[in-house]
């Protein structure tokens, strides 16, 4: 039988709760909470040894009413460490203000190793560039939805029954989570570049650019590279690094797959010096013009 809630299909059991911030912490912490392996898995991650761990001296608390804010997870071990995560929807990262008064309220507890963790599909680069690392002495470090999603990969194994259907159901719920903030994995993101640029391209094979700052807050699967007014080639992006220049701005390195050749002449359907698009790969071959395929994808992703 096929159950559906507010129009689509219910597949695993976590989407009974829904895809919001609120949701996916409650289903983590849960798991958290019922599963032995991955608990212990999770918290090695966060830099607590294995040996020093006892489970059942463990308290895991969601949406946790401090004194000054709400939680999302929290995990507390009595006189050895007081964790929080913070999480948010796709690239969104907490303000400082939010995580000064998680901060503030584990200032005001006893535990000799205190963390907080931030929580979405940022990369580290990005995070590292946003938020402290420290604030009023707490350290504060950047997870991924996708190492969450690998750490519940590595703990089936291991698992008991139970425990693997557990996971495996939180698996699916995070997939989905993790898929719907890629909205653009089919999309291309044209650049214009430069006879520098083009040289880097042809002999490199790479393609570097800034961390948001009007450019990509997160990589892509798909380059595509304009000049002299219209489109030339299509790259996939095979594997992508991050890194500082000497400005100290985060930089993304794209090393690129072969160059897809559009079979006839793409313009760019006007003149948009230096601005960047996203279209659909399939539009984007099929198109007269940039813009026009540009126009087809936001129409096709409303």
């Amino acid at each position: 039988m096929l159950l559906k809630g507010y129009g689509k299909e219910i597949d695993c059991i976590f989407q009974l709760l829904g895809n919001h911030e609120n949701d996916i912490t409650k289903s983590i912490a849960y798991v958290i909470s019922r599963c032995d392996i991955f608990a212990f898995n999770l918290l090695i991650k966060l830099g607590i040894s294995k040996n020093d761990i006892n489970l059942d001296l463990i308290t895991i608390t969601y949406q946790q009413i401090q004194e000054e804010g709400v939680s999302d997870i929290e995990i507390y071990y009595p006189g050895m460490f007081h964790i929080i995560i913070e999480a948010k929807i796709g690239f969104n990262l907490p303000s400082h203000t939010q995580l000064n008064k998680y901060a503030n309220d584990l200032n005001s507890t006893n535990e000799p190793l205190k963390l907080i963790f931030t929580l979405s599909d940022s990369h580290f680069i990005e995070a590292e560039s946003k938020i402290n690392s420290e604030i009023n002495n707490i350290p504060i470090k950047h997870i991924r939805y996708q190492t969450i999603f690998e750490l519940i990969e590595d703990s089936i194994p291991d698992s008991n029954n139970q425990s693997k259907r557990m996971l495996n159901e939180l698996k699916k719920f995070l997939k989905g989570v993790i898929s719907m903030q890629d909205s653009h994995s089919n999309t291309v993101y044209v650049v214009p570049i430069n006879s520098e640029s083009q040289d880097e391209h042809n002999k490199e094979r790479t393609y570097h650019c800034p961390v948001g700052n009007g450019f990509l807050k997160s990589p892509v699967n798909y380059l595509g590279f304009r000049f002299n007014g219209q489109l030339q080639y299509i790259n996939h992006v095979e594997s992508v690094e991050t890194y500082k220049n000497s400005q100290n701005m985060p930089m993304f390195k794209f090393h690129l797959g072969p160059d897809i050749i559009p079979n006839k002449i793409v313009k760019t359907g006007g003149n948009f010096r230096g601005t960047k698009f996203y279209c659909d790969i399939d539009l984007l071959l099929t198109c007269d013009t940039i813009i026009e395929a540009r126009k087809k994808t936001d129409q096709r992703h409303r």
